[in-house]
C-alpha cells in the first residue's frame, strides 16, 4: 500500500512539474509593454523631453481606424507637494480625418519632476466612442 502511494505521489509530482514547466515560456519577452486593445484607436504616441534651459518639448500623435472626428489633448504636469498638477494644456481637434498631431514647447522652472499626459478621443457623429491616454516618463529638471 505504501509503495502504491509513493508511486502515485511520484507520478503526480512528475505530471505537475511537467505542466508547470510547459506553462512557462522560456522565450517570453518580459520587456514587452502591455497595452490596451482598442476598437477605434490605432496609435497614440506621447514624446516628452526637456532640453537646454528648461525647454519642455512635447510631440504627440493620435490616429484612429474609424470615426467622424478626433481630438488630442496634452497636459504638461509638475510634481509638487506630493501631487501632479497640470500647468499647461494644449488641445487640437479635427472634424474631418482620423489623425492629428500636437507639437509644442514650453519653458519650465528647474527643481521639479515633469511629465505629459496625451489623451486621444474618437467621436462618431459627435458622440465619444473611444478614449485612450498615455503618460510619459517623468523627467527631473
Amino acid at each position: 500500500m505504501l509503495k502504491k502511494l509513493i508511486v502515485v505521489l511520484l507520478v503526480l509530482l512528475v505530471v505537475m512539474s511537467h505542466t508547470i514547466a510547459y506553462g512557462q515560456n522560456d522565450n517570453a519577452d518580459f520587456d514587452t509593454i502591455i497595452e490596451p486593445q482598442y476598437t477605434h484607436i490605432s496609435k497614440l504616441i506621447n514624446l516628452f523631453k526637456i532640453e537646454y534651459a528648461g525647454n519642455a518639448s512635447i510631440d504627440a500623435y493620435f490616429a484612429a481606424n474609424s470615426g467622424t472626428s478626433v481630438s488630442l489633448e496634452i497636459q504638461l504636469q509638475r510634481y509638487q507637494s506630493g501631487n501632479w498638477t497640470t500647468i499647461k494644456t494644449w488641445q487640437q481637434s479635427s472634424s474631418s480625418g482620423t489623425s492629428i498631431s500636437v507639437s509644442e514647447n514650453w519653458y519650465v522652472p528647474s527643481g521639479y519632476y515633469y511629465r505629459t499626459i496625451a489623451t486621444g478621443r474618437v467621436y462618431q457623429n459627435g458622440v465619444l466612442v473611444e478614449q485612450g491616454s498615455e503618460i510619459s516618463s517623468s523627467i527631473w529638471w
